[in-house]
């Protein structure tokens, strides 16, 4: 027995007799089989001529094309105003952005200004209680 991608294969009925083929096998030999003869494959279309037919496809040939350019031109126009209005979005969220960082930036510089204000006075408290506490142990030396 011949094999196929290692399995065996199983011969086939050559018989012509009816009802000995299996179902499977007079599916695909009535596939082969041709078709009646067919009319050409069209649109139903109703109270439609082949007349009505030239007509349209001549017509689409420069007024639909216009038709068309016109339409695609409104519809780049009305896109073009949204981007033009989240352009200007863009920019007040931008301006909104830049004052608060110009706040933040003052707050730090301010709380930057009072702990330079808080060391220096720190500093300068530190050296007069110093400075008071040399000159009181001076005078309870000279006495």
């Amino acid at each position: 027995m011949a094999e196929l991608n290692g399995r065996p294969m199983q011969e086939q009925q050559t018989s012509n007799e009816p009802g000995e083929f299996p179902d499977r096998d007079a599916a695909r030999m009535a596939a082969r089989e041709p078709l009646p003869e067919m009319p050409p494959a069209r649109a139903d279309l109703i109270g439609v001529t082949d007349a009505d037919l030239d007509r349209g496809e001549q017509a689409f040939k420069q007024q639909q094309h216009d038709e068309i350019l016109r339409g695609l031109d409104v519809y780049a126009e009305a896109y073009s105003g949204k981007i033009a209005e989240i352009n200007q979005i863009n920019l007040r969220l931008g301006d909104n952005m830049l004052k608060q960082v110009a706040k933040v930036k003052e707050s730090i510089t301010t709380m930057w200004l009072l702990g330079a204000g808080i060391d220096g006075k720190q500093r300068s408290d530190t050296a007069f209680v110093e400075k008071s506490e040399r000159e009181l142990e001076k005078l309870e030396h000279t006495t």
